[in-house]
């Protein structure tokens, strides 16, 4: 459930960002001389951050998967019957994959708020 809810997730970032990025280019070739330029700049270097970061969290994510997977691997193989390894090492996984998924959040608000003040200014 949470790996279903995670990929939502992402889903939503990423079609928020390239579509804001897609208006964005269609609103400046309506405008003939867009005032403001820089924060145009900042949306769409907001919405990119937001783009590589969720591409980053993606493989993040796997790689701590695929490691989760050998430890669960190991406890069911091995004689050692703690699993409080696994535990943490999920707990630690998830404060960092949060971490950067908010980094991802900020990102599209700034983006968005950049965005809307140029096509409020530009208007």
């Amino acid at each position: 459930a949470a790996l279903d809810s995670e990929e939502h997730f992402d889903k939503k970032i990423f079609a928020v960002s390239t579509g804001a990025l897609g208006f964005m280019l269609t609103l400046i070739q309506f405008i003939k001389w867009p005032e403001y330029k820089c924060i145009a700049g900042v949306a769409a270097g907001a919405f990119v951050f937001a783009l590589l970061t969720n591409m980053i969290v993606h493989l993040h994510a796997k790689s701590r998967q695929d490691k989760q997977s050998d430890l669960i691997d190991e406890y069911i193989n091995g004689d050692d019957k703690d699993d409080s390894a696994i535990h943490e090492r999920i707990k630690k996984d998830n404060k960092n994959i949060l971490a950067m998924n908010i980094a991802s959040i900020v990102c599209d608000i700034v983006g968005v708020t950049a965005l809307s003040t140029f096509a409020i200014l530009n208007i």
